[in-house]
Parts: C-alpha cells; structure tokens; sequence
C-alpha cells in the first residue's frame, strides 16, 4: 500500500515545489480551523453566526475573498513572468469570482430574472434558485470564450497551465453550484442536510486553496512546470484501469 501511494503522488512531488507545499499545508490548515469552528457554530447554544462557512460575508467568505484576491495577484504576476497575454483571461475568471462572492453577483442577478416568471419549478427548486443558476451560466458562458479565445493563440505551456486550471475551476463549480442546486433539489432536512451543506461548502473552501497552490507554485517557478496535473491525472486513471 505504501509503494502505490508512492507512485500515486510521485507526478504531484515532482511539478511541486516545497515553498509551494507548505503554503497548501497553512492553507489548508486554515480551511481545517473554519470547518471546525462551522461545527462548534451548528453545536453551540449561543451561535455567532460569522463562524459559519455557510454566513454571507462570514469569516469564512471573508477567507475566501482573499484567496481570489491572491490568485488575481498571482496570475498578473505569472503574465508578466512570461509575457503571455492569456494569462488576462485568468485574472477575469477570479475576477468575477470575487466580485460574484463578495457583491453577490449571481444572487442579485438571479433575483431579477426569477421577477421575469411565474411558474412553480420541479423538485424543491425555486425561481430564485433557477435564475441564479441561469445568470451563472450566462458568466460562465463569457468567461469560457474568452478562455477559449486565449487557449487557441496561448503558447504550449500555457494550454497545459489552462488544462489543470481548468479542472480545479470546474471542481470549484460542480462544489459551488451543481452540487448546490441538487442539495435543495433533494433536501431530506435535519442532520443529513446540514452533513451535506458542511460538505459543499468544506470542498469550496479546499480546491479554492488547491487553486491557489498552484498558482502560487506556478508563480515561484517562473510560469514553468516540468510535469502538469492533468498529465499526472490521467495517467493515474490510465494505470488504475490496465490493472
């Protein structure tokens, strides 16, 4: 068991650098004090509602507007490490991440267009939760061609770069949203809904960091990897399905 979970993370070890490591390890440890004062919160009989992972504009979401604030930084100074313009369309991305966190975009947006209808939607979904989804399909719709546009002229390395950004965003969004969308599709209430709540909003708050690892690793290597995480992704699963 030991030897496989050598060779499982060997392709993490060698794109790592251990600056890098030990940034993910605060990081992470970080995130670990949040879910635990989350669980101390739901626990409490006097709750202070801003140790909820879950509280708008809590100590948590506060956490999380600076990490996008940080991979903005990262990715200006990644662009200017290597003269890649694509590079712009990431800064976009947490751009909207953090404004969409921090202003609230998608919910003020999803308000006004659930004003536009009137209609019962299926499952335990309201028109409020229909139009947020709806406004973060049209960002994220935008956000994706200009993604797009930069990875067709972007250079070798940064098709790569976008390649393992790309997964760890998606991630973020199956967390953020789909997985948010299915948890009031299916809300079975008490404890289960709130294990399920403290889940989505755990593994945000963890591939938000694991993005910034990244860039922060990427950053300390001058925009450069010898190995990528998609590479060592899809070999794992290549080698998991030959056995």
């Amino acid at each position: 068991m030991q030897g496989r979970g050598a060779k499982a993370f060997a392709g993490v070890r060698a794109m790592n650098h251990p600056g890098a490591s030990v940034f993910l390890l605060l990081l992470l440890g970080a995130d670990l004090a949040f879910v635990l004062l989350h669980v101390n919160y739901k626990l409490s009989p006097n709750p202070y509602a801003y140790f909820s992972i879950e509280e708008d504009g809590g100590y948590a979401e506060v956490y999380g507007y600076i990490k996008y604030f940080w991979a903005i930084i990262l990715c200006a100074r990644i662009r200017n490490c290597t003269k890649s313009n694509g590079y712009t369309a990431w800064v976009l991305v947490f751009t909207y991440f953090l404004c969409d966190d921090a202003m609230q975009v998608h919910e003020t947006g999803g308000d006004l267009v659930a004003r536009s209808f009137d209609f019962h939607p299926p499952l335990n979904l309201s028109l409020d939760d229909l139009g947020e989804l709806a406004v973060s399909a049209i960002a994220g719709s935008l956000l994706l061609a200009g993604l797009a546009w930069a990875y067709l002229r972007g250079s070798y390395t940064f098709k790569n770069v976008s390649k393992d950004l790309s997964i760890l965003v998606l991630a973020l969004a199956f967390f953020g949203v789909f997985a948010d969308m299915v948890h009031v599709a299916i809300d079975v209430g008490g404890i289960v809904s709130v294990g399920m709540g403290l889940v989505e909003d755990a593994d945000e708050l963890i591939v938000a960091s694991l993005i910034l690892w990244y860039l922060f690793m990427l950053a300390m290597r001058s925009g450069e990897l010898d190995r990528y995480l998609h590479e060592v992704l899809f070999k794992r699963l290549t080698n998991r399905r030959n056995r």
